[in-house]
């Protein structure tokens, strides 16, 4: 399968590029992902702050044929970006991998929730359905797209 890597950040951008470079279906793309088509100002813990360029991810990735899987770690700006993601969401049901918190937390399992998927955490090799008060990392799957998980589903041991 292709893999796309959107990374705004130039430091970790040229870590990716070399520790991908061998990999030929991995493509990396220089632009944070948001709500609109334009440069932006950013900042984050290692880097005080940089230029980038801000892609809508529905139009940057509108003409895949298939979506199987979308990880995202972008920092508590997912509020913004999943939102924008939706008619691709909807269209190709991915599975889901994603680091967020607090509010944005309830918010990203409502709109998960509200087209179909399920939400679950990892614990102990398993996949433990999402409940309020877990903190992990989260994976949401369409129901249709359930049945290969099932032995993997299941209280922690």
């Amino acid at each position: 399968g292709k893999v796309y890597a959107v990374e705004p950040v130039r430091p970790i951008l040229n870590v990716l590029r070399r520790n991908l470079r061998k990999y030929r279906n991995v493509e990396i793309l220089n632009y944070a992902l948001g709500d609109a088509e334009k440069t932006i100002r950013m900042g984050n813990s290692s880097v005080v702050e940089f230029e980038a360029e801000m892609r809508r991810g529905s139009v940057l990735f509108a003409d895949l044929p298939k979506i199987d899987f979308i990880k995202c770690d972008i920092e508590g700006y997912e509020g913004v970006v999943i939102p924008e993601l939706r008619p691709l969401i909807e269209r190709h049901l991915p599975t889901v991998l994603i680091e967020t918190g607090g509010d944005t937390r309830t918010a990203i399992a409502d709109f998960f929730e509200s087209r179909g998927y399920r939400g679950f955490t990892l614990c102990d090799g398993r996949m433990k359905p999402l409940a309020p008060e877990d903190t992990k990392d989260i994976i949401f799957i369409h129901g249709s797209k359930i049945e290969p998980y099932q032995t993997l589903i299941g209280p922690c041991a």
